[in-house]
């Protein structure tokens, strides 16, 4: 009893302020966008030439509501461990991750955007330059993407894979910490990076 006491309490501590109401959803929402904004936030601190993130939306379980955010509210938001990856990609397995995020009807992605049209991805830009198949590329994931889960096959094709020694909702804790030191309340916006046509 003590110790669930003690673990309650600890999860019932306030790390931030969220500025309004984000929910899960696809193509694209408030909260995959800020979601994989964090990623590449945070991953862009190891590897500062990093140039896009993903992460799965089904690996985001909850609505993050206006108000105080606690730990609590992250564990149950990101409640799995997964760690974050640097992973390295040839510019071909960049456009086929496009065409696997425009077969599930969107992901959440930071850095890259496209249009989905017919079921397949378009007008892909990653750092808003077309793709150059000849490049590296540098990607922000997970440990269970990296190996092609959730229908994401193409980022088990990785050429090399730097891990961060964190996991992804330490990201979070992070990201929402370094906001509330400078004042600001935790925000996000819908910026068209995935488009349905």
């Amino acid at each position: 009893a003590p110790y669930k006491a003690e673990k309650e309490a600890s999860m019932n501590v306030v790390i931030g302020e969220v500025a309004e109401t984000m929910e899960v959803g696809k193509p694209e929402s408030k909260l995959t966008n800020l979601i994989a904004d964090i990623l590449l936030t945070e991953g862009r601190k190891y590897v500062e030439d990093v140039d896009m993130a993903v992460t799965n939306v089904g690996g985001i379980r909850r609505t993050l509501f206006a108000g105080p955010i606690t730990i609590g509210d992250v564990f149950e938001i990101l409640p799995f461990d997964n760690s974050l990856l640097v992973l390295e990609y040839k510019g071909s397995d960049i456009l086929a991750l496009a065409d696997a995020v425009a077969v599930k009807g969107g992901e959440s992605i930071a850095g890259m955007i496209l249009t989905i049209r017919d079921g397949k991805a378009v007008n892909v830009r990653v750092g808003g330059e077309e793709v150059d198949t000849a490049r590296v590329y540098k990607v922000v994931s997970t440990d269970y993407l990296s190996w092609g889960n959730d229908q994401l096959e193409p980022l088990a094709n990785y050429i090399k894979s730097t891990p961060l020694n964190m996991m992804m909702r330490d990201a979070m804790f992070d990201y929402v910490t370094c906001a509330t030191i400078k004042g600001e309340k935790i925000s996000s916006k819908l910026d068209n990076r995935i488009i349905v046509k």
